[in-house]
């Protein structure tokens, strides 16, 4: 999946093509890591089923089928937004850069691949203009997402990001591959709030 500062990059850029897309949307984006520091699953929280193609793959229907409301609902749209985005980056980067699980090679992969999400992090923020998120973002998450601590820490993490620089060349990502993969998942999404047609698969 892609980092924290992917999925802020992806919501900036459609923040400013639709101006209904406030800080609701943002912190949508961002919603689902909220896995790593609750008692919700990654499965749960990212819709992942099984898949073989190699990998889990994210269900988009599951999702729409228990949120009619998303088109209407900015959050909502923000959270679907970060799973169409994972799913893209799982066929479109994931597969093509990590070796399969029985190669012994992949944990060496995934080690620099991790490495190199906080290398690119100082890339994101200069190109795509990205920005710490306030205290008061925890008041655009819904009531009965997750608790308010759990809201807290993840904005706390993403925040994070933006402290320190990770020294050195990226050795599996290159930045070209990220600034097509955050275009690609923008150029869905433009499409599906213009035509309030959802891909769902």
């Amino acid at each position: 999946m892609g980092s924290r500062l992917m999925h802020a990059a992806i919501a900036k850029q459609l923040m400013a093509k639709f101006s209904q897309l406030g800080m609701a949307f943002m912190i949508g984006n961002e919603a689902p890591d909220v896995d790593k520091i609750s008692q919700m699953s990654k499965d749960e929280t990212h819709y992942l089923v099984p898949s073989d193609r190699g990998t889990r793959r994210v269900d988009l229907q599951a999702f729409l089928l228990e949120h009619p409301e998303t088109l209407s609902d900015s959050f909502a749209l923000g959270y679907y937004t970060h799973l169409l985005a994972d799913e893209v980056w799982l066929t479109d980067v994931f597969m093509k850069v990590v070796p399969s699980q029985d190669d012994p090679r992949r944990a060496t992969v995934l080690e620099r691949y991790y490495q190199d999400f906080k290398k690119l992090n100082p890339y994101l923020v200069h190109k795509y203009g990205l920005q710490p998120l306030p205290a008061t973002a925890t008041d655009a998450v819904p009531a009965d997402f997750a608790d308010r601590a759990c809201v807290e820490k993840l904005i706390q993490d993403y925040n994070a990001d933006f402290i320190g620089e990770t020294i050195g060349d990226l050795e599996v990502l290159n930045s070209t591959q990220i600034d097509v993969y955050i275009e690609n998942v923008v150029h869905l999404m433009t499409k599906v709030i213009d035509s309030g047609i959802f891909v769902e698969k």
